[in-house]
């Protein structure tokens, strides 16, 4: 047979030859493959890949011997082939080494063309056989139909039969829009009989496609061009707009003139509706895991469910408390129906969504008018044409209810089981959306706020103390920032443990907060520091009565784990611009106020500027304490240590004065932290401990105790030769080690406990006994305390201060009694000092208080006062 190619209508089925062939292509991984049917005895091309014109011969020799096969022909190696074996005299053949083919059979078993694969290269196929049959069994099929669809036109009754029988709609028509041929498919296409429509001008498009429509006719019937698969805008019978692919090819008659055009139109509607409602949900679900707001996605989602569900209205409701309000609805939704719903209370006979909130189940109404659902809105809802309204929860990942997603419709009907599948999806993508913009914002505010307290946390602080001073700077005010700093916060929670610790911060943040103007900012930024940010402010007086608002509320006592406890704070504050323009620098300058507060022993301080001492800049006293010992400036006041139950004296402690000559007598806080940042304290306490040792030895050979307590400075303590100062004073004096008693903070011995406790251990050995100074107050556990040989605890003043006095709690009983039996417990010396009334002293005694010191006895005073003291 000879191989011809003609034109082929690019219809559904032309389609899948072009498939078959690709397919069949990538599969057997071969660069050549086609698909040849016979027709008037001879092959004609319907699909190829590959094959070069030159290489159509051997291919067409190729084909006759597939076509009087039964069954598959593989040619491996067509150098060994007797038909192919001369390539050199076939032209082409010589390109082509492999073949492979399979007859294509037909229901009658005649052959009706041919499916091949040719490689350049020698192989075979193996397994891969299976699949060219299978192929070939598909190609057969449809070559049959088309063979089948090519006799029918033979006869008007067997065209008409076969395009029936068609599952797409095939119109003929003449040039002029005459429809001659209409099978049934037309009919259920676009709503039409054949009786409607044969002999009569028909257009199945819309208006604005009709003159595209008729170029189209011109082009297929005069140019006898094919056209493939143009799309449309269609128009059924009653009205309803359809999306149309249809392709159109010449008809000729005998003659072979064109006579007229053949149609194949596809309803896509369906199919093009269902990509445009996957991509909408594709992109809303993009948006919901997104950063874009809920508002945005739950509006798309409302406008894509309208858009799936035709002539419906949707709305999605937020439940807040009991009530329900809008979150985003239709463009069709009345306003004034929405602004007469929002705020819907949930209940099991309000309306389709407050009844779905509060069951947690679909609830469909059907009919508005006649559901006793709708009793109280019915009016409302009837006065808008809203008819019937379906309603489903929007249920979170653990189940809560959210809120709900309502379809509404203008007319009485129950949903369809695909209605309420959109339904159902949509409220699923608003519940995922929903959780998503809440867990999104809720990081959002633990990564600006404290956890515990739910207050803004540094990094919001500082952004709105930026904010606030810019502000400040537009409308010339002020803005004042203060460091709240809480007392004895840390004895609550060694005590009471870190949940009662917790709950305290909890009610101190809430009392806090309640006392700020809207406008002003309060935040934790420690454990127990809270800075607050005060903006408007027009002087300093404002500034500090809107402090005292803040102490004010912290008077009254707090209850943590059923204990009462009084709070007490020291504010330190700073004003922008008085002291400073910067954010950090005003920071700093308030946590310097807050120290000098501290120290003074006031609630409230202000910042005051650089700081000098009566006029004597910080450059001055610390030139003055270079000299102070050689000029013998430096004294020593003792106060005197007593035993509890007996009244008699156990010891003095030693504390340092500076007798300055301009500036007179000076207490260490003006001067210690100088001597400690300059070094000078090593020094100078060497000279504290030697005084102090000559002291006790005088009171000894006076008749006294002769025991004399000496603090010992951090940069003292933790240098090279505290041990050997220690022995060489107590040489000096001649006064026996364990006479000598040295104070160390806890908060000291904490920063480095394995050389604190060396050091501690050193001086033990060599008789000389050691206390832990402010007990309480500090880092140190009872655990630490096994790892310390120290011989006693001296109780922060801070404990026994409200003991019999108007603010005294159960809990400072509490803890003083909690330290008393530690002491017991570890066999330790437990020094109380501060004591300046006698019910005080009274619940030392009663709890067997071991030594006690303060104002009530004595305050620190000079040697020679103190003998005579003691002589009295």
């Amino acid at each position: 047979m000879a191989l011809h190619y003609f034109p082929v209508l690019d219809t559904p089925a032309e389609e899948v030859f072009d498939r078959i062939t690709l397919l069949v292509a990538r599969l057997l991984d071969a660069p050549i493959a086609f698909i040849a049917l016979v027709d008037h005895d001879r092959l004609w091309f319907k699909a190829r890949v590959g094959l070069d014109a030159a290489e159509t011969q051997p291919a067409l020799a190729f084909c006759d011997r597939v076509i009087g096969c039964d069954d598959l022909l593989v040619i491996s190696d067509a150098a060994a082939d007797p038909l192919f074996g001369a390539r050199a005299s076939v032209p082409g053949a010589h390109k082509l080494a492999f073949y492979a083919g399979v007859p294509l059979v037909a229901s009658d078993g005649s052959k009706i063309g041919t499916l091949c694969v040719l490689d350049r290269v020698p192989r075979t196929l193996d397994s891969q056989l299976a699949i060219l049959r299978e192929m070939s069994r598909l190609a057969t099929a449809h070559a049959e139909m088309r063979r089948e669809l090519s006799r029918a036109t033979s006869s008007n009754d067997e065209l008409s039969a076969a395009l029936d029988a068609y599952p797409q709609a095939v119109i003929t028509g003449l040039i002029d829009g005459t429809v001659t041929g209409w099978n049934d498919a037309a009919t259920r296409t676009f709503g039409w009989s054949k009786d409607e429509v044969l002999g009569q001008r028909h257009s199945f498009v819309q208006p604005e496609f009709e003159h595209e429509a008729q170029t189209i006719r011109t082009r297929v019937i005069d140019g006898g061009e094919i056209v493939t698969r143009r799309r449309a805008l269609g128009v059924h019978k009653s009205g309803r707009l359809l999306d149309l692919a249809f392709s159109a090819k010449p008809i000729f008659d005998s003659a072979g003139a064109a006579t007229g055009a053949v149609y194949v139109v596809e309803d896509v509607t369906e199919s093009s509706r269902a990509r445009q409602i996957e991509r909408r949900r594709s992109e809303i679900l993009e948006l919901a895991a997104g950063d874009a707001p809920l508002a945005d996605v739950l509006n798309r989602l409302v406008q894509n469910v309208e858009f799936t569900i035709a002539g419906s209205l949707a709305t999605i409701l937020r439940l807040r408390g009991e009530r329900l309000f809008h979150e985003a609805a239709g463009a069709a939704i009345p306003d004034a129906y929405a602004r007469a719903i929002d705020g819907i209370a949930i209940g099991p006979n309000e309306g389709s969504c407050g009844s779905s909130a509060f069951r947690g189940e679909t609830v469909v109404v059907a009919d508005v008018m006649r559901d006793p659902l709708w009793e109280k809105y019915r009016g409302l809802a009837l006065a808008h044409d809203l008819r019937s309204c379906w309603s489903t929860p929007i249920r979170s990942s653990s189940n809560h209810v959210l809120g709900t997603f309502a379809i509404y419709t203008r007319e009485p009907r129950e949903p369809t089981t695909a209605e309420l599948r959109y339904l159902y999806e949509a409220a699923h993508v608003a519940a995922i959306a929903m959780e998503t913009h809440e867990t999104r914002a809720r990081l959002e505010h633990l990564a600006h706020h404290d956890v515990l307290t739910d207050l803004p946390n540094r990094v919001h602080f500082e952004e709105r103390l930026r904010a606030a001073l810019e502000a400040a700077r537009l409308s010339r005010k002020r803005v004042a920032l203060g460091v709240l700093d809480l007392h004895r916060f840390k004895v609550v929670n060694d005590t009471l443990g870190h949940g009662a610790g917790d709950q305290l911060l909890r009610e101190i943040a809430g009392r806090l907060n309640r006392s700020v103007r809207p406008q002003d900012t309060l935040a934790r930024l420690g454990s127990d520091e809270f800075f607050f940010l005060l903006a408007d402010i027009d002087d300093r007086e404002m500034a500090e009565t809107m402090a005292r608002r803040l102490t004010s509320a912290l008077e009254q006592s707090f209850m943590p784990a059923g204990h009462e406890i009084f709070i007490q704070a020291t504010i330190g504050m700073s004003l922008y611009p008085d002291d400073t323009r910067e954010p950090t620098q005003l920071l700093r300058l308030a946590d310097e106020a807050l120290s000098a507060a501290r120290t003074r022993g006031d609630v409230i301080g202000f910042y005051a500027g650089p700081q000098r001492h009566d006029g004597l800049t910080r450059l001055a006293l610390e030139a003055g304490l270079n000299h102070a010992l050689e000029n013998e400036e430096f004294e020593l006041h003792y106060q005197p240590q007593l035993n509890v139950a007996s009244g008699t004296i156990f010891g003095a402690e030693a504390l340092l004065r500076w007798n300055h000559p301009q500036l007179g007598r000076l207490m260490p806080d003006r001067f210690i932290r100088i001597a400690e940042e300059t070094g000078l304290i090593v020094s100078i306490g060497a000279w504290v401990i030697a005084e102090a040792c000559r002291f006790g030895r005088r009171w000894l050979d006076a008749g006294g105790p002769g025991v004399v307590t000496v603090n010992v400075s951090p940069r003292q303590f933790e240098g090279v030769g505290l041990v050997e100062t220690v022995v060489t004073a107590l040489e000096d004096a001649d006064l026996p080690a364990e006479k000598l008693w040295l104070e160390i903070t806890e908060s000291l011995i904490m920063r480095s406990p394995e050389t604190a406790a060396a050091t501690i251990a050193d001086l033990r050995a060599i008789g000389v006994r050691t206390f832990i100074d402010d007990f309480g107050t500090g880092y140190s556990s009872l655990n630490h305390l096994k790892r310390f040989p120290v011989d006693g605890l001296k109780v922060d003043q801070t404990f026994l201060r409200d003991i019999g006095g108007p603010r005294n709690t159960a809990s400072d009983a509490v803890l003083v009694r909690a330290i008393l039996g530690v002491g017991r417990a570890m066999n330790l010396r437990i020094v109380a000092e501060g004591v300046e009334t006698q019910e005080q002293h009274a619940f030392l005694s009663r709890f067997n208080g071991d030594i006690e010191q303060g104002y009530l006895f004595s305050r620190p005073i000079p040697e020679r006062e103190f003998l005579a003291w003691r002589a009295s």
